[in-house]
């Protein structure tokens, strides 16, 4: 992991992102993540942030 964050990739890795967001926060999440130019691993129970930002499974 340590590789992947110190080499030149476009890469996000979130855990549980939403936790601690109130409901402005997590708009302003999902809004970034569509329009983030990149890869994101993104770990979460939140239905509705990956209903909005997941737009690949793969």
């Amino acid at each position: 992991m340590l590789g992947l964050s110190l080499a030149n990739y476009h890469l996000l890795m979130l855990d549980e992102p939403t936790n601690h967001l109130d409901l402005d926060g997590k708009e302003e999440l999902a809004s970034t993540l569509e329009t983030f130019d990149g890869a994101v691993l993104l770990v979460t129970h939140d239905r509705e942030l990956i209903e909005k930002a997941v737009i690949a499974i793969g």
